[in-house]
C-alpha cells in the first residue's frame, strides 16, 4: 500500500537506498525464481560489496554464484557477524 501511488522507477530508488544502507541483502527466489528488479538489486550489492544472502539457491547459475545460501535471515545474520570480527 505505501508503494501504491508511486512510479516503477520511484520503487526502485527507495529499494536501493534501503540496499545502500544495509549489511546485506536477503534475497527471496521461490524455486530459484528471480525477477529483473532482483537481479538488478543483485547487481548493485555485489558492486557495493554487500553480501547476498538467501535460503534457496537462485536457478540461474550466474546468479546462483553471488548468493550464500543460509536456512534463515538470522543464520545470515549470524554469518555476517562472524565475518566481520
Amino acid at each position: 500500500i505505501a508503494e501504491k501511488n508511486l512510479s516503477v522507477l520511484e520503487i526502485e530508488r527507495h529499494h536501493l537506498t534501503a540496499l545502500y544502507q544495509s549489511d546485506f541483502m536477503w534475497l527471496h527466489c521461490p524455486d530459484g525464481y528471480v525477477g529483473t528488479s532482483a537481479a538488478f538489486e543483485m547487481g548493485v550489492a555485489f558492486s557495493r560489496n554487500i553480501p547476498i544472502y538467501s535460503n534457496e539457491k537462485p536457478a540461474d547459475d550466474v546468479l546462483a554464484s553471488f548468493v550464500h545460501e543460509v536456512p534463515s535471515v538470522f543464520m545470515a545474520m549470524e554469518s555476517l557477524e562472524r565475518s566481520t570480527s
